[in-house]
């Protein structure tokens, strides 16, 4: 399922804040949504997968209102409820707003892949999770298009997409991405797609694209020993 965009206009605007990836919004726990992704890179690489994004529980730290947020990689042939790589991440609820860096702030996490086992992570380790949740997007600007995106139960449009910038840093790489967010408030975490163009001081670049496919609530964790 692809994005039609018509754009209405493209006057640039001030933002009222950051976005941070495909949460810009904490909507009540049991949360999800989930997108098509589509990546592309110079070098030739392709890969097209659903990436889903749930909140599954509360958990309060020192006083501190925390959510354990999963990401779940699927390729498209397992999708919706077969094998999954899945990020189990324990997260301060202020660094899951807009002006957060939420896996600079990763209080514990977890990871499982197709094999079935849950092993403890540190959140520097975390591959790619910064493409989702990405460090505070920079130099925001509003520009006033419309987007539709053909989802599980109908049609819903975007009329506000925000653009910017973040730079993730590791240890082999610096990656600068543009970010370009389709905004929707009746999306669980605000964000109905987006397209994100990445160059690495590695020497290469690539787009990756998210649109939203299904979403709802109920969700349970995918890892619910993993605490």
């Amino acid at each position: 399922m692809r994005t039609v965009a018509v754009v209405a206009a493209l006057t640039l605007l001030p933002a009222t804040g950051r976005a941070d990836g495909l949460i810009r919004t904490l909507p009540k726990d049991g949360a999800w949504a989930s997108f098509y992704c589509s990546e592309e890179f110079d070098d030739g690489f392709k890969r097209d997968l659903y990436v889903t994004v749930q909140s599954v529980e509360r958990e309060d730290v020192k006083g501190e209102p925390c959510r354990w947020i999963e990401v779940k990689n699927q390729r498209p042939a397992e999708w919706p409820k077969g094998d999954a790589g899945v990020w189990k991440l324990l997260i301060p609820e202020k660094h899951l707003t807009p002006d957060g860096d939420p896996l600079g702030h990763v209080v514990r996490s977890w990871s499982k892949t197709t094999d079935g086992v849950a092993r403890r992570d540190v959140a520097e380790g975390l591959p790619r999770l910064y493409l989702v949740l990405p460090p505070a997007i920079k130099g925001l600007k509003e520009v006033r298009e419309e987007q539709h995106f053909d989802w599980q139960k109908g049609r819903l449009t975007s009329k506000m997409t925000l653009v910017g910038a973040a730079r993730h840093v590791n240890r082999v790489e610096t990656v600068r991405t543009t970010y370009r967010l389709a905004l929707s408030d009746q999306v669980p975490f605000g964000v109905a797609g987006a397209k994100l163009e990445l160059e690495s001081s590695g020497g290469y670049k690539g787009t990756v694209q998210y649109w939203l496919v299904d979403m709802g609530t109920g969700a349970t964790s995918a890892v619910p020993d993993a605490k």
